[in-house]
């Protein structure tokens, strides 16, 4: 097995997945780059090389869960635990009113942004469980914390996915492994090259100004904190890449439990929620 460290990126072949990849091996570490798209990966191992790291593209969809577990099996006998797993595959596809989205659109983006995130875990995490060490960054979005007219499956997938990764944190927590739900924000990648005809129900993204994007190199380096312990403090709360770390973390720590987690508010101290 390899010395060096070694961090798995599903979705890696573009956009953030491809930006984290990069910089996990331009710090010398091992890094299985995980996407569908074999001429992207290869670009990806050519961006790499002079690097102290090293790119290992994996050609694998992550929604077909026993090729997953196998590609798993093969990368973990050779380098070990993940030491990092970044859960970042996503898609967003289906748009318009709901009822009027065809039910597989619907479901093929709640198989990627959701159903694919726990296949992964299940792939990976056995491993880190057995070594009792390692971190798990799952890629969300703020958009899954409230409505999302005419792109409810990304946005339930999303919400989805938040609880998902707030749930598996506090099962990991006898294992000293740590789960952090991350909204990247909005980045200009693929996934904001908007479906056809989205912009027609949702006219404000149709021209978005340069500024309201957040650099991709935000998330790169929340990520690189995350991995060197900096937010353990916060493990399982929801984070931005455009956070105050260090504020985010004196909230949470001296704020109620239920800061930065998903749940829902009573609307007064005799509702029956509370």
């Amino acid at each position: 097995m390899s010395e060096r460290r070694f961090s798995v990126v599903t979705g890696a072949s573009r956009g953030i997945g491809a930006a984290i990849a990069l910089d996990r091996a331009r710090r010398g570490e091992v890094v299985a780059a995980l996407a569908r798209d074999d001429a992207r990966l290869a670009t990806l191992v050519d961006q790499a090389r002079g690097s102290t790291g090293e790119i290992v593209p994996c050609v694998v969809d992550v929604t077909a869960a026993d090729d997953l577990i196998e590609q798993a099996r093969m990368l973990t006998d050779r380098f070990g635990a993940p030491d990092l797993l970044v859960a970042n595959a996503g898609r967003f596809s289906a748009s318009g009113p709901t009822w009027q989205v065809a039910p597989q659109e619907w479901a093929a983006d709640v198989t990627v942004n959701l159903l694919a995130v726990q296949a992964t875990v299940a792939a990976f995490v056995p491993s880190m469980v057995g070594r009792s060490s390692g971190r798990v960054v799952v890629m969300t979005s703020g958009l899954g914390n409230g409505p999302g007219p005419y792109f409810s499956a990304y946005t339930a997938s999303k919400a989805g996915l938040t609880n998902l990764a707030m749930s598996l944190d506090a099962e990991l927590a006898l294992h000293s492994i740590t789960v952090f739900p991350v909204s990247p924000g909005m980045v200009d990648t693929d996934l904001v090259d908007w479906p056809e005809g989205f912009t027609d129900w949702v006219p404000a993204l149709r021209d978005i100004p340069a500024s309201a994007f957040t650099p991709v190199e935000r998330i790169v380096e929340l990520v690189a904190a995350i991995d060197r312990g900096e937010a353990d403090a916060a493990h399982g709360r929801f984070l931005r890449s455009t956070d105050d770390l260090t504020a985010v973390i004196k909230g949470v720590v001296e704020g109620p439990p239920s800061a930065r987690r998903l749940g829902l508010l009573p609307y007064a101290p005799e509702d029956p929620l509370a």
